[in-house]
């Protein structure tokens, strides 16, 4: 798929990717700075993961439709919605725990917040440093999804923010949409 990177030779975390679907949520647990950042505010929360992306297929592969700072090697230094197989979203590096959810919907319903999904890739979507969700032409991991399903009439977080110290606005965690009733877990990632 055009604009989507395929991981290099680092281990990845790995899933039964026979059981996804387009549109289904990915979330990992991450390794970076900002992940843990995450962490500590999600802490409360016992949320074990700290981002969220949108699966989509292309031929026989799977890739996620994210957005994240601080992996902008593969966007040329831009911190944009970007695509990554799979495999480079799961990399051992990025990732140290993993799961596949699915919101209960019909596939084409689902099968069309993909082809959103790859509209914002499309566009360019930068990350939301401010992580302000009343201004949507910048998005962060969670408002990107959050917006996708809101797109196709679906309210993931049902209502659910948080304010951190020092935000402007409340935000959306990981735990705010993975407390969805209608979202189950598909598959989970192991080392």
């Amino acid at each position: 798929m055009a604009g989507c990177r395929q991981p290099d030779t680092l281990t990845s975390l790995t899933l039964d990717t026979t059981l996804l679907e387009e549109g289904d949520l990915i979330l990992r647990r991450g390794r970076s700075v900002s992940s843990r950042a995450v962490e500590r505010a999600e802490k409360q929360n016992n949320s074990a993961y700290s981002h969220i992306g949108v699966m989509v297929r292309q031929d026989s592969s799977w890739f996620v439709v994210h957005c994240v700072p601080g992996e902008s090697e593969e966007t040329g230094g831009e911190e944009v919605i970007k695509c990554d197989s799979l495999l480079l979203f799961l990399r051992s590096d990025r990732a140290e725990a993993g799961a596949v959810f699915r919101y209960d919907t019909l596939a084409e319903v689902r099968a069309s917040i993909a082809a959103d999904a790859r509209r914002l890739l499309q566009r360019k979507v930068p990350f939301d440093r401010n992580y302000l969700c009343s201004d949507t032409s910048k998005l962060y991991c969670t408002e990107m999804v959050d917006l996708l399903y809101r797109h196709a009439g679906i309210d993931l977080t049902e209502g659910r923010r948080h304010q951190p110290p020092a935000f402007r606005e409340p935000v959306i965690y990981p735990s705010d949409i993975t407390k969805n009733a209608k979202l189950m877990e598909i598959v989970k990632g192991e080392e």
